[in-house]
């Protein structure tokens, strides 16, 4: 493969746009390395774009959720309705802004919703009891 740097930075900064995303890369040039008869490559890059479609879609939310603050379900919708509301700049935007609120709120600061106390939060973390 020539220039698999160059490819991977585009790929990447294609990832980043949500609606865009890696498979406007990956999938063309699966389907046409299937067709070229290579078959492994183009398996292979049909496997590194499920992978990914995976790992976006399920493991992404929780990594940012616990650097963030924010519950993944929360982070999930906030970037949802900030890339919905405000485009690419929403998808950053919004959980920044929920993240900030939720701060300032279990700080005192501002009174908006009830806060998760660091207790409360180390339960949940933590599986039930059968």
């Amino acid at each position: 493969m020539e220039n698999p740097i160059l490819i991977a930075l585009i790929i990447a900064v294609l990832d980043a746009f949500p609606i865009v995303g890696s498979g406007l890369v990956l999938i063309p040039w699966s389907v046409a390395s299937l067709i070229a008869g290579s078959y492994a490559r183009g398996l292979e890059l049909l496997a590194l774009y499920v992978f990914m479609a995976v790992f976006r879609e399920i493991i992404e939310p929780r990594i940012v959720g616990k650097h963030v603050g924010l519950r993944p379900l929360v982070t999930l919708i906030c970037m949802y309705a900030g890339t919905r509301l405000f485009g690419g700049m929403g998808l950053f935007a919004l959980p920044i802004a929920a993240a900030i609120l939720t701060d300032l709120n279990n700080n005192g600061v501002i009174h908006f919703f009830r806060g998760v106390t660091e207790a409360e939060e180390q339960r949940s973390d933590e599986p039930e009891a059968v």
